[in-house]
């Protein structure tokens, strides 16, 4: 064993609150060795108190030598018939990848991997990362070293659609074609045939109570209420998760800031675009519209301001949608792939194997642990 392996300590936090007792410590560390805005200490806690609820349990490794931490992995456990598994504690769209110092990257990933499979007696995980993450060749190959079964899948709604901010705004909308110009004055001429309206945008804090809650409005009649319905979902807890982390994180990180863009029509807000900005990424977080007004593409349109206002921003290099769904093609045609991975360490039953590989019934889908139903469903 190396002298680093002999040094090297891992502290798992199950408590949310003890995050914001080494808040400064971890986001000193997280800011130097990740672009990913959602991966500081806020949307850690605040995502570990919403699945603590779920019945999940959220923790988060803290890999450290001499007292200095070299990593942070926030990863969630789950059990469905008697099988412990672990994915990272965040969706998909947000990115979610290991945090690790390069100088340990190999040590910290062998021993994130044996303290998920022999302290936490998990027997699979599933973990998707960026396809460019440093972090990908290390897991294969501590996975080949250690005898861990590995596989890995690109999947096309794994992937996000994101645009290169390298002209102006006026040369992107005309490389788009005729039809996009088309489109978006055809909603204005529709939208001036019934009234006044117009684009607002808040800022970071400035009059958050009110931008906040025009936000909720906007979902208590979006096209998204009878889904949650249907769900038996109160309240979207991944938009009260990125609100109150983004409120925190506006106050405490360097280089973040939060924008909301709002279509008013007769003085009734109807859509809305939550955009997160950290250095020079902007990332399209969360849209919605009232169901209402739904042949006025209100959605679309709002979307199209928050993008337009980005490019002549001059401040953005990048706009990531968090997302593939066929609608940001209108806009993104570049994308970034994210590689998903499924990881197991002895024994699986074959009952497993079927499902993860060839769901055939509703009946299996309905077996399938809601962490690993996308991997089922690929």
């Amino acid at each position: 064993m190396r002298v680093d392996e002999l040094r090297l300590s891992i502290h798992a936090i199950s408590d949310p609150r003890e995050i914001s007792e080494i808040q400064a410590e971890m986001d000193s560390f997280i800011t130097k060795n990740s672009e990913n805005p959602f991966l500081l200490s806020v949307f850690i806690q605040k995502t570990m108190e919403s699945n603590s609820r779920k019945g999940s349990t959220p923790i988060v490794l803290v890999l450290k030598i001499d007292g200095a931490i070299i990593g942070v992995v926030p990863i969630l456990i789950t059990k469905r018939l008697g099988i412990r598994l672990a994915t990272f504690l965040f969706d998909f769209w947000f990115s979610p990848d290991f945090v690790y110092d390069a100088e340990y990257r190999e040590i910290c990933m062998q021993s994130s991997l044996t303290f998920i499979f022999d302290h936490l007696k998990c027997k699979f995980t599933t973990f998707d990362l960026p396809a460019k993450s440093p972090n990908l060749q290390v897991l294969e190959r501590v996975c080949k070293t250690n005898c861990l079964y590995f596989d890995k899948k690109n999947e096309d709604y794994l992937n996000h659609r994101i645009i290169s901010v390298d002209r102006p705004w006026t040369d992107f909308k005309k490389s788009k074609g005729k039809h996009f110009r088309q489109e978006f004055r055809r909603i204005e001429y529709n939208l001036d045939s019934v009234g006044k309206w117009r684009i607002l945008r808040f800022e970071n804090d400035v009059q958050e109570q009110e931008a906040f809650q025009n936000i909720i409005d906007v979902e208590k009649v979006s096209w998204k209420k009878n889904w949650r319905f249907q769900q038996h979902i109160s309240a979207d807890l991944q938009l009260l998760q990125l609100w109150e982390g983004s409120s925190l994180a506006i106050k405490t990180c360097l280089g973040f800031n939060r924008n909301v863009w709002f279509l008013e029509l007769n003085d009734h807000i109807i859509a809305y675009s939550l955009v997160i900005q950290y250095g020079r990424t902007a990332y399209i977080a969360k849209t919605s519209y009232d169901d209402r007004y739904r042949e006025f593409y209100p959605g679309i349109y709002v979307i199209n301001a928050s993008v337009r206002d980005l490019f002549n921003s001059e401040s953005v290099k990048t706009i990531d949608f968090l997302t593939n769904l066929p609608f940001v093609k209108k806009w993104a045609s570049g994308c970034e792939l994210r590689v998903k991975s499924l990881l197991w360490k002895d024994y699986m039953p074959n009952f497993f194997k079927m499902i993860i590989r060839q769901p055939q019934t509703k009946l299996i889908l309905n077996l399938i642990p809601e962490s690993i139903k996308h991997l089922a469903l690929s």
